[in-house]
């Protein structure tokens, strides 16, 4: 489940999977690869929406997976304010 320190940990390493790998065992107990990869995604999904470049069906999906994906819906808007700085 996705998190605020989640999303802030990923934010750290500004979607750098190569060193979010040589991180200090103190982030990669909160955060692991799936997640890592999961939100680097879900970003990239968000800013193709922000853009204007997704279809209707394309957002409801990223939607869907963002309730599915994050503990809350602080999580999900500050993900959204993350992935726009990206």
């Amino acid at each position: 489940m996705i998190t605020i320190e989640k999303v802030k940990i990923y934010n750290i390493y500004k979607g750098d999977v190569d060193g979010f790998g040589r991180a200090s065992n103190r982030h990669r107990k909160i955060i692991n690869h799936n997640e890592f990869s999961l939100l680097e995604g879900l970003i990239q999904d968000i800013k193709l929406i922000e853009k204007g470049l997704a279809s209707e069906n394309y957002i409801s999906h990223v939607n869907k997976k963002l309730l599915e994906s994050c503990n809350d819906m602080d999580t999900i808007n500050y993900l959204k304010s993350s992935a726009i700085n990206y």
